[in-house]
């Protein structure tokens, strides 16, 4: 169904388009930390046994931070703590300590880190997330990141942010996961140099100690993707061979950071089992009350987002409560059931190839199903994207959340119903008369 009103977005925006609402919800009390208390994150350490330390301390300092007070323990130089706002501010990398960094690199100094190391600072960058309420971090390039905490999920500022219209896009990725493999990668790829990074995909070798330049990197990091996978029936045995004789070389282990989400160890390259990659926190980054996709899971919740696919911005956001809309909530969940059961159904229709190549619409909408059942009985979070104003019934599961994951073309059916409901709670919230 088209709106013959250009869709309602139109006129509502040029009646909002000064109001960027980023303030927060109380979704999560359970995840409130008392202030100045530590939080046990033990329950999601991936099974590393024996490769870090046990006399060694993640954080000794776990007072009410101070201004411009620096961290103790390992790396702690490189972490200082203070208040801005009310909130507690952890400050990874000052600009002169990036500016050393980058001098000595530009002068032929090559930095190492052991795999003990590394995994310290993963674990250690997920101790920060629940400690403090912003984390910043500075990148060899200079510029600085910041990213809310997990205390933000069960915070005003977290509940104001779903009130309707936007205006551009958010600050915030609402995805603590990808937050903290951000802010687990930039801290590693000023302390270690032999990082290499092609197609989404980084490859961190930890203890290499000898110089490689970008060529011989770039062919490590492509050696370690292709030989540390599941084989695949018919693959070229010769290539994987060549591969190895390159991997063979060298005892030292490798990291790799994919998907935005995933961490990957592999503990020496020479090892000669393409099954020894182990994944780093598979249940996820994140406590389990809090979505491995975007928002939260606190109860039947329905998230919904609209984007101006010209102007690439998200210009709305609404939040559907099962104890405050619990017929909506309740309407959608059983359309999004319809929707699985039709997916696997004989009645379902495939979208041609020109259709699928065709299926644009001015706006876009994404439906986040949380605390409800996601696809295949699963019970990670999904989300349904599809044509506001054209190719309604064109959709695609959605797992992630900024334009860049929204654009892509839509190539299942089956979302018009979903879309007309959804559509008519946009145009009755966001619309006046």
């Amino acid at each position: 169904m088209k709106f013959s009103k250009r869709l309602f977005f139109r006129s509502a925006l040029s009646l909002v388009l000064a109001v960027c609402i980023l303030s927060g919800g109380l979704m999560l009390m359970g995840m409130a930390e008392t202030e100045g208390e530590a939080v046990d994150t033990d329950s999601y350490a991936p099974d590393v046994s024996g490769l870090l330390p046990e006399e060694e301390s993640i954080i000794t300092d776990t007072t009410v931070p101070t201004p411009q007070e620096q961290l103790s323990g390992k790396f702690g130089q490189y972490s200082l703590v203070s208040e801005a706002d009310g909130k507690s501010v952890v400050s990874i990398y000052s600009e002169e300590q990036i500016n050393d960094f980058v001098t000595r690199r530009e002068n032929g100094e090559w930095f190492t880190l052991s795999a003990e190391d590394m995994l310290f600072i993963i674990d250690d960058t997920l101790k920060l997330f629940s400690q403090y309420d912003v984390i910043n971090v500075t990148g060899l390039d200079g510029v600085t990141a910041s990213y809310p905490g997990i205390s933000f999920y069960s915070s005003e500022e977290y509940k104001n942010c779903f009130g309707g219209l936007e205006v551009g896009t958010n600050e915030y990725s609402f995805n603590v996961e990808k937050d903290i493999w951000n802010v687990i990668l930039a801290r590693v790829e000023v302390l270690n140099s032999a990082v290499y990074g092609r197609h989404g995909v980084k490859t961190v070798f930890a203890d290499m100690t000898t110089p490689l330049d970008e060529t011989e990197l770039w062919v490590l990091a492509k050696d370690v993707q292709y030989f540390f996978r599941e084989e695949i029936p018919g693959e070229n045995q010769w290539t994987i061979d060549e591969s190895f004789s390159r991997l063979s070389k060298y005892s030292t282990g490798a990291f790799v950071f994919s998907g935005q989400i995933h961490i990957n160890y592999i503990e020496s390259l020479d090892c000669g089992d393409r099954s020894a990659s182990v994944q780093l926190y598979p249940d996820g980054l994140i406590p389990e009350n809090l979505n491995n996709v975007k928002y939260d899971t606190e109860g039947k919740t329905v998230v919904i987002e609209v984007w101006d696919m010209n102007a690439e911005e998200l210009v709305a956001r609404l939040r559907l409560e099962g104890d405050t809309d619990a017929k909506e909530v309740a309407d959608l969940e059983a359309l999004w059931e319809e929707f699985k059961i039709y997916l696997n159904s004989e009645d379902y229709r495939h979208v041609s190839g020109e259709e699928f190549t065709n299926a644009v619409s001015d706006y876009r909408v994404a439906v986040f199903f949380m605390g409800m059942e996601g696809l295949h009985g699963t019970n990670r979070v999904s989300a349904l994207r599809f044509g506001a104003d054209s190719y309604q019934d064109n959709c695609q599961t959605h797992f992630g959340g900024g334009f860049d994951e929204i654009s892509e073309p839509c190539q299942l059916s089956g979302s018009q119903a979903i879309s007309e409901y959804v559509n008519a709670i946009l145009k009755d919230r966001l619309t006046q008369d």
